[in-house]
C-alpha cells in the first residue's frame, strides 16, 4: 500500500488540505470532488472550506455572494469598537458566532464555509486567525473539513491542527514540483504534522519523470482543455477524478461502515 495511503486508524474530526504552486489546478480537485458528488462518500458531516482570500472554490460552487469571515468580521467590528456589539462573549465564542453566521448549507450532509479576505492594510493573518478559532470551535460538528489552501509555501504553517490528508499538487513542470518540495519542508520548519502527504500529477500528457516527486503519488489527472478554458472538465480528467477518490477513499479505510 502507498505511504499516502496508510490506511492507519482514524479517529474524531479528520482534515484533509490541498497544497500547492499557484495555477497547478488544487481548487479544482475539491470544487468538482463536491460538484460531481465525489466527496459525499465520505461518512459523516463534510465542512468544504475556502481558506484562500481570492475565493475561486467559492465561485466555481456558485458562492459569489456568500458571507465570508471576512465579511463578518468587518460587520462586526464597528460594535465591538463601540460596545454593543459581541464584545462579552471569549474569542472562541465570537469565531464560533461568525463561523454560524457564515456557513452556507450545500447539501444535507456538507456545508460550505469562506474565509474571505482582510480589508485591513497589511496581511491576512486577521482573517486567518479567526478562520482557526472557527474551525476549533466546530471541530465536534463535522467529521470531515477539507480545506483548499491559499497557493504557495506559507500557508501550510499556519494552523495548529494536524493534516490527516495533504494533496500536493503539481504539474509536470520543474518549477511545480521544486514548488512541492518546498512546501513539504516548510511543513518539517514549522512543526506542521501532516500524517498522509501525497502528490496529485495534474495536467499529466504521458511520458514525464515521476521519480522526483514531493511525496507519494495518489493519482494523475491528465490535461483537460475545457478546464483551462474555465469550462467543465473534459471526460477523461472526470473519470481521472473519480479514480482518485476511489483509491483515497478505498485505501485509507474511510468508506462508509469501515
Amino acid at each position: 500500500m502507498p505511504e499516502c495511503c496508510s490506511g492507519k486508524e482514524q479517529t474524531g474530526m479528520k482534515t484533509l488540505m490541498t497544497a500547492g504552486k499557484g495555477g497547478t489546478g488544487k481548487t479544482a480537485l475539491l470544487a468538482y470532488g463536491y460538484r460531481l458528488g465525489l466527496l459525499e462518500a465520505l461518512p459523516g458531516r463534510i465542512l468544504l472550506v475556502d481558506a484562500d482570500p481570492h475565493q475561486a472554490m467559492g465561485h466555481l460552487l456558485g458562492l459569489d455572494n456568500a458571507l465570508t469571515l471576512g465579511d463578518l468580521r468587518h460587520r462586526h467590528r464597528i460594535g465591538l469598537k463601540n460596545g454593543t456589539g459581541l464584545e462579552a462573549l471569549s474569542r472562541r465564542d465570537f469565531a464560533r458566532q461568525l463561523a454560524g453566521e457564515a456557513l452556507q448549507p450545500l447539501s444535507p450532509r456538507v456545508d460550505g464555509l469562506l474565509m474571505g479576505r482582510n480589508d485591513d492594510p497589511g496581511c491576512q493573518c486577521v482573517v486567518n486567525s479567526l478562520l482557526g478559532g472557527a474551525l476549533d470551535a466546530l471541530a465536534e460538528e463535522y467529521d470531515w473539513v477539507l480545506v483548499d489552501n491559499e497557493a504557495g509555501i506559507e500557508p501550510i504553517g499556519r494552523h495548529r491542527w494536524p493534516a490527516d490528508i495533504l494533496l500536493l499538487v503539481v504539474t509536470p513542470q520543474p518549477l511545480d514540483v521544486w514548488v512541492g518540495h518546498r512546501i513539504m519542508q516548510q511543513a518539517r520548519d514549522t512543526g506542521r504534522q501532516i500524517r498522509q502527504p501525497c502528490t496529485v500529477l495534474n495536467r499529466h500528457r504521458g511520458g514525464e519523470a515521476e521519480d522526483a516527486l514531493p511525496a507519494p503519488l495518489l493519482g494523475r489527472l491528465p490535461y483537460s482543455a475545457n478546464l483551462e478554458a474555465g469550462g467543465f472538465p473534459d471526460i477523461p480528467w472526470v473519470a481521472a477524478l473519480q479514480e482518485m477518490w476511489q483509491r483515497l477513499r478505498d485505501e485509507i479505510g474511510i468508506a462508509e461502515g469501515r
